[in-house]
């Protein structure tokens, strides 16, 4: 009986072990990884907020004026009418009014965007707003013109130009060009 007493003893420990304790010895286990992983999650939401915070720090210290010159720069929408006046303006003042002009917005079928923003994401990216048109005068007057175009503060590339004899010292200038708005 001395040594059945201390084996029977052994034998419910290990009953009790192992039906009691081991699970509940699993679910710590479980319980610290859980807890590891929202300590991550935590630290990683930390480290967003303090992105978070640091570019609104840099989005406040760009002036109201500069975000307006950067709106003109790549306007968030196309608006055709005022771009058009706009550049009808810097013609009359150059003394050379537009005519003939057409617009053409957005990327045509099948075409990719000008360019996609490094996010990748579809919804930002800059789409197109081709402009044709046309100015007489003399080639000083164009010069002038140009350059105004050219020191107005929205992108433009031109992509095709042509001119013709007019008139005496006049010329006919075919100009096409394109201007770029983001969409969102």
């Amino acid at each position: 009986m001395k040594v059945f007493t201390p084996i029977l003893f052994l034998i419910i420990a290990g009953i009790i072990f192992f039906q009691l304790t081991d699970p509940v010895l699993g679910q710590i286990d479980k319980w610290q990884e859980k807890k590891t992983a929202l300590e991550e999650g935590l630290k990683s939401a930390q480290d967003l907020i303090e992105r978070q915070n640091a570019l609104i720090a840099e989005r406040n210290e760009i002036s109201d004026e500069q975000f307006e010159r950067l709106d003109k720069l790549i306007p968030e929408q196309v608006d055709n009418v005022r771009l058009i006046i706009e550049m009808g303006r810097i013609g009359s003042r150059n003394g050379m009014p537009m005519r003939n002009v057409t617009v053409t917005t957005g990327t045509k079928d099948g075409e990719e965007p000008a360019l996609v923003l490094p996010e990748g994401d579809v919804k930002n990216q800059l789409n197109e707003v081709d402009i044709s048109f046309t100015v007489s005068g003399s080639y000083p007057l164009f010069k002038s013109f140009m350059k105004n175009l050219a020191d107005n503060l929205r992108i433009l590339d031109i992509n095709s130009f042509s001119v013709k004899a007019g008139e005496g010292s006049l010329y006919d200038y075919n100009v096409g060009l394109t201007t770029y708005w983001l969409k969102r």
